[in-house]
């Protein structure tokens, strides 16, 4: 008599392991290729959540910030121009602040309200690369989803909490325009206001020391009368004005700007005693609240032109080699698999330095350089955005005409 053993049935719990396996990998999935991305997937998502829903706040801040800077130096610096610098001088650097003025606010607010462009929905006719995997619907070549606009964006270079929009192919001229023209206006400020800023610390006690010094050493020249209103500054330099001042120093105003040395610039005397007044009442005045204005301008205008300046020199890194910010990550991953493989990676978008800034800018020559890039002017990109060659036309100068810009 034989007795057959029944083997066990471990269909069913294999088949539901693979289940639960299957599962588990499904809702952890991600297309992230290192655990350092996985780490900083959170702090993504909160960019992402500040970017959405206080970018209208950002902008305001932006305007208000602007706003006070031209108060502010309309108020204690111009002043300052026309008293320290000749006529021509003076006339020119205001100009010149005016003009970048004109240019900030002008690319400001076409960064902020252009769209930066959308792809059709309908791209039947029109050369796709992919399917968007957040929007399922075709993607041009270097379009790109925006987690933040909850879109796609064409040619898209990044989401810019700063002016609340994406930085694509129709405002990428206006971004790259308004990063320049604001880089040269805080250091325009900063260089101009320098002289008055490092008054702000260093005027109060040469004042104190120039004080001293004429009644000590020039009291057989000041007559009692005079002798006096030194004395009178002396005890109440707090509630001090410009006419106080002018009474008390008249007519030995020479000899104390002398000992209380001031920018020149060619100026004479009795200038350089006005330069002088108006010092006093910024830099030295108790009661005047120009100074710490003028302080956190300074500060202001110089912290702005150093993380201005890095993500300015980023964007003329990325225009020169004919890239955008999310292509230069996947172009450098290329790189690296290109370089392993023993071949060379080419940016299939990178026309040359000149070349791609003239297709950023949209200029071909110096008359249209002057047109489209020194003057404020309302133009669109050339092209669709869906469409990219991947090679610049032998007479560059035609395509572009022929895209009517002028």
């Amino acid at each position: 008599m034989r007795i057959h053993f029944r083997r066990p049935d471990f269909s069913g719990i294999k088949l539901r392991w693979r289940y639960l396996k299957l599962c588990y990998l499904s809702l952890t999935y991600n297309t992230y290729s290192s655990a350092t991305e996985v780490l900083f997937e959170p702090i993504i998502t909160l960019v992402d959540f500040v970017s959405r829903w206080f970018g209208f706040a950002f902008v305001t801040l932006v305007t208000i910030l602007v706003a006070y800077v031209v108060v502010v130096y309309y108020s204690i610096a111009v002043p300052y121009l026309i008293l320290a610098f000749s006529s021509i001088r003076a006339g020119i650097t205001i100009f010149y602040g005016h003009y970048l003025l004109i240019m900030i606010s002008f690319h400001y607010f076409k960064a902020v309200r252009t769209n930066p462009g959308r792809p059709p929905k309908d791209a039947s006719e029109r050369a796709v690369t992919s399917v968007c995997k957040k929007c399922i619907l075709p993607k041009p070549p270097r379009a790109h989803h925006c987690s933040v606009c909850k879109n796609c964006v064409l040619k898209m270079d990044h989401h810019c909490p700063w002016i609340n929009n994406c930085v694509g192919h129709y405002n990428h001229r206006y971004f790259i325009s308004f990063c320049i023209f604001m880089l040269l206006g805080t250091i325009f400020v900063v260089t101009t206001t320098w002289p008055i800023f490092t008054e702000c610390f260093s005027f109060h006690n040469r004042m104190q020391f120039a004080m001293d010094y004429l009644k000590d050493f020039f009291i057989e020249d000041i007559s009692d009368d005079e002798n006096e209103n030194l004395d009178y500054m002396n005890e109440n330099q707090s509630s001090l004005n410009k006419k106080d001042i002018s009474n008390a120093l008249h007519p030995k105003i020479e000899i104390f700007s002398h000992v209380v040395p001031v920018a020149r610039h060619g100026k004479s005397a009795e200038d350089t005693g006005e330069i002088f007044q108006y010092l006093y009442s910024v830099c030295y005045t108790a009661n005047s609240g120009a100074k710490g204005n003028l302080i956190f301008l300074w500060f202001l205008c110089a912290g702005v032109t150093v993380a201005l300046g890095a993500l300015t020199a980023i964007q003329f890194r990325l225009v020169s080699l004919g890239e955008t910010s999310i292509e230069k990550l996947i172009n450098d991953k290329e790189f690296r698999k290109a370089k392993k493989l023993g071949l060379k990676f080419n940016n299939p978008y990178h026309l040359g330095f000149r070349n791609n800034w003239k297709m950023i800018l949209m200029f071909h020559d110096l008359r249209s350089f002057f047109l489209n890039v020194i003057l404020p002017r309302n133009m669109s990109p050339i092209g669709d955005g869906l469409v990219w060659d991947k090679h610049i036309d032998k007479n560059y100068s035609d395509s572009l005409y022929a895209n009517g810009h002028k």
